[in-house]
């Protein structure tokens, strides 16, 4: 059943850190066939293997999971059979984590879309409680590529002696730029620097790894709700300076924007960049 994607993922989470997987055992397969059992059988037979493998991976006890989605959010199996009611809606929505944000007012929690999967991976969307079958917008992960992001997030990126992000916002209907433009720039760049591609999901989304150097291409965006476009560059390196280094290397090989063409880099507020 395993996903091959995912399970390169959980490769290079294994040779990052080694003995991380013995730490998250895999749920027993009794508690998923209780939840699947739970579900519609046209549901249950049409999960893409992305949404097993994770919930399979990550659907222990809370205390026991990476936060794959974010800290707010669980993948605990036994959440979802306390509250069935909200777990498969309209026949086309499953449930992938629980929304357990306690300051929040209503509970918002993550699905994926049945009726755009691929058999292998399928889009994230967020559904609040009082959804009452409106057309949903449209998140911009998949389950891969959000599980992609985090892991590398958390197993590369933070590891390094210095992390910060290049942020570029742009408007594609008005500015006349694609984004694509700059997911080709910065796969020349990799290239060129000898930078090894961890995992390519989709060309929206793409990590980079060597021992000196991390990269993270993102232009998905916080969210896809609204019409402006928003790139960051993750990079983690040795130290500040190295960090300022490949950004203005990054900074060089991208292509101008009519606009905002500097780039952002968020500033540390006792170091002035």
């Amino acid at each position: 059943m395993d996903s091959s994607h995912l399970r390169q993922l959980l490769d290079f989470v294994e040779a990052q850190t080694p003995g991380t997987l013995a730490r998250y055992p895999r749920v027993p397969q009794t508690l998923l066939d209780d939840l699947l059992h739970a579900c519609p059988p046209n549901v249950a037979a049409s999960l893409p293997r992305a949404a097993l493998e994770v919930i399979s991976w990550l659907g222990g006890s809370d205390s026991n999971t990476i936060s794959v989605f974010g800290a707010t959010y669980t993948t605990s199996i036994e959440r979802m059979l306390e509250d069935l009611e909200f777990q498969v809606l309209a026949d086309r929505f499953f449930r992938v984590a629980v929304d357990r944000n306690p300051e929040q007012m209503t509970q918002e929690d993550l699905y994926v879309d049945l009726s755009r999967s691929d058999g292998e991976d399928a889009p994230l969307i967020v559904l609040v409680e009082e959804w009452h079958g409106e057309e949903p917008a449209a998140r911009g992960h998949t389950i891969l590529s959000k599980a992609l992001e985090s892991i590398f997030q958390h197993f590369d990126l933070n590891k390094r002696g210095f992390v910060g992000y290049l942020a570029k916002a742009y408007r594609p209907h008005k500015d006349d730029v694609r984004w694509e433009d700059y997911a080709d720039a910065m796969a020349q760049l990799a290239e060129r620097m000898g930078l090894a591609e961890l995992l390519e999901i989709r060309p929206d989304l793409r990590c980079y790894s060597t021992p000196a150097l991390g990269v993270m291409f993102d232009a998905m965006g916080v969210d896809l709700r609204t019409p402006d476009g928003y790139i960051q560059v993750w990079i983690g390196a040795e130290n500040r300076d190295a960090f300022l280094n490949y950004a203005a290397q990054i900074r060089r090989a991208m292509p101008p924007m009519p606009i905002l063409d500097e780039w952002r880099i968020p500033r540390d507020p006792n170091r002035p960049i």
